[in-house]
């Protein structure tokens, strides 16, 4: 890439961090219009995803050992379950949430800085080698994203409140989630019909 468009991208993700903190002077019906505001939040986490060398994150896993990344991957959702637990903000990391204040601006980022602790983790006990599951998991994460949602509103009819003690059952169902929507058999059911709607519309 030349240095023209990266300039550009970089100035774009400097713009969104400082716009980001007056978010909640903007209603949400204008916050929430197009996803804007999700996505100048985003971007800037977008952008230091985008410009993360291979090789960087190759360095991180001989560096750091398993036992090392393991403790991250706990000190981070200690973390996460201590800012909920004391009630420090209502706001959780997910996009769609439109911040109050500033505290939640910044509280978001915390998040999204935890997050990038945590994947880092992951990708440090991921296998090196094939593995047909996880494989699948990447492969057909399009299915998993855009069908989760659905069964979390009917977990959400039937399971009001999540006390801190559901956490771990969370985790559990949130991998049999992953798994049964990354089946090869979904993924070739959406194709099919994502197929016809797009002839149908002519796209």
């Amino acid at each position: 890439m030349s240095r023209g468009p990266k300039s550009v991208i970089l100035a774009v993700a400097a713009v969104c961090l400082v716009v980001s903190f007056i978010e909640p002077l903007i209603p949400f019906a204008y916050w929430n219009m197009l996803s804007i505001g999700r996505t100048i939040l985003m971007f800037p986490l977008f952008v230091a995803g985008k410009y993360t060398s291979f090789e960087w994150l190759k360095g991180l896993r001989e560096k750091i050992s398993g036992w090392i990344a393991a403790v991250m991957i706990v000190v981070v959702i200690a973390a996460e379950l201590l800012v909920y637990s004391i009630g420090l903000t209502g706001i959780t990391w997910a996009s769609h949430d439109h911040p109050a204040s500033i505290t939640e601006v910044a509280v978001k980022y915390l998040f999204y800085i935890l997050s990038i602790v945590l994947f880092v983790g992951i990708y440090i006990l991921m296998p090196q080698g094939p593995n047909k599951i996880i494989t699948r998991w990447g492969r057909n994460s399009m299915t998993v994203y855009l069908f989760h949602l659905f069964i979390c509103m009917a977990i959400r009819h039937f399971i009001k409140s999540f006390p801190l003690w559901f956490f771990p059952v969370a985790i559990v169902i949130s991998i049999v989630i992953t798994y049964v929507l990354s089946l090869d058999i979904v993924a070739r059911i959406y194709n099919v019909v994502l197929g016809k709607v797009c002839r149908l519309l002519r796209l």
